[in-house]
């Protein structure tokens, strides 16, 4: 468990094209933090409640706003309509729909984290929507999620867009289309939680880039 005291660090998982792993990146953050005893939000601000269920399944929130305790170091809240007000977490994760604006006035997230397969039509739109998010000031963070291509390939694409804004960068951590991760989807578990699929190449992968943005936080954990 980590000290109350810490600022709270917040991370947004976000890309305006959908079906390139928002969700599932933004479960995995969420619950490898709890695991590590870093107190979590979990916030889903897209309107189909996907990360709620995920996360929550049976127990989703009743009413847009409310708080789901899902462990003690994890709870959820399903907020479509605003940014809520979030305290008493060491880390807040919100998950955001396709075609998302941060809120005028709203403070930016301490790191924008952007999943994608990097196919030629998502690096077009990507061409688009990284300035707007390096204009809050946050860093920015792309992940290969779920290639569909050769993933040399496409980092090299990924790197060669995400040169061209400042504050950005391609993280190392590939995260394969694999069986497991779709398993982990249907049972509505982490992957590493899915029977036999523990040391499976996307649970793995799916680990090293969760430890990677709570390193660059400073957040560690005690258990």
């Amino acid at each position: 468990m980590l000290p109350d005291n810490l600022p709270m660090k917040t991370v947004a998982i976000v890309n305006n094209k959908g079906g390139v792993g928002r969700t599932t990146t933004a479960v995995h953050v969420a619950h490898r933090a709890a695991e590590l005893g870093i107190r979590t939000t979990a916030v889903s601000l897209c309107r189909q409640g996907d990360l709620s269920r995920w996360l929550a399944p049976g127990r989703a929130p009743a009413a847009t706003g409310d708080l789901v305790r899902v462990s003690e170091f994890l709870d959820v809240v399903h907020s479509p309509d605003k940014v809520p007000l979030v305290e008493a977490s060491s880390l807040v994760v919100y998950d955001c729909p396709p075609g998302f604006e941060w809120p005028a006035g709203a403070q930016a997230p301490d790191l924008w984290l952007v999943p994608t397969a990097a196919t030629r039509v998502e690096l077009e739109g990507l061409v688009g929507m990284l300035p707007q998010l390096a204009a809050a000031g946050s860093p920015i963070w792309c992940v290969l999620n779920a290639q569909r291509i050769d993933p040399v390939k496409g980092l090299q694409g990924l790197r060669e867009v995400a040169s061209k804004v400042p504050n950005v960068r391609v993280s190392e951590h590939v995260i394969p289309e694999c069986p497991s991760i779709i398993e982990a989807e249907h049972m509505q578990l982490p992957v590493w939680e899915v029977p036999n699929r523990a040391r499976s190449t996307g649970g793995l992968a799916l680990i090293g880039l969760c430890d990677e943005v709570f390193a660059y936080f400073g957040l560690a954990a005690t258990h």
